[in-house]
């Protein structure tokens, strides 16, 4: 029988990727961009950790998996944490936005100047980077015959729903 990939996003020290090794899956990628972090993961899971900030990352960096898992930064939504929200910067004119997760639509633009290309600036904004990453790998998925499995970005947005929201 062959093994369920793992993709770990946000991998910590891996809580996420043990249990997921435990659980008989393969962990294929694992990203953290901090490097204490990078360094304890590579002892406790394994050595396929990088060192790599979310905001920078493409489709093309992203191994194929069946699976990815996160627990993005929720620093800024936690009463223990900053509760400075999700907020993201437009990339076009600079303007800084907050998000609210329940109205987030994907098509989201920027209220000054109407722009697109939106990113996290605060670490709890690094989940809107996951789903860039989600439909920058639906959209080349043409490109890239046979690497994704059809409707991989619809299942993966919406196990992301279910986590977000708690559904």
């Amino acid at each position: 029988m062959r093994k369920l990939k793992v993709n770990d996003f946000f991998c910590g020290c891996g809580g996420l990727g043990l249990a997921f090794q435990e659980a008989g899956y393969e962990i294929v990628g694992a990203w953290d961009f901090d490097k204490f972090a990078v360094e304890t993961y590579r002892e406790n899971v394994g050595s396929h950790v990088q060192k790599a900030d979310i905001k920078e990352l493409h489709q093309a960096d992203i191994p194929q998996a069946d699976v990815w898992a996160f627990g993005f930064p929720c620093q800024d939504l936690s009463v223990a944490g900053k509760q400075k929200g999700m907020i993201l910067k437009c990339q076009d004119c600079g303007e800084v936005v907050e998000i609210n997760p329940e109205e987030y639509t994907g098509e989201n633009t920027c209220p000054k100047c109407s722009g697109k290309d939106l990113r996290a600036e605060s670490r709890s904004g690094c989940f809107f980077e996951i789903m860039r990453l989600l439909e920058e790998t639906e959209r080349e998925r043409g490109s890239h015959a046979g690497r994704y499995h059809c409707g991989e970005c619809k299942r993966a947005k919406a196990l992301l729903a279910c986590a977000v929201y708690g559904v």
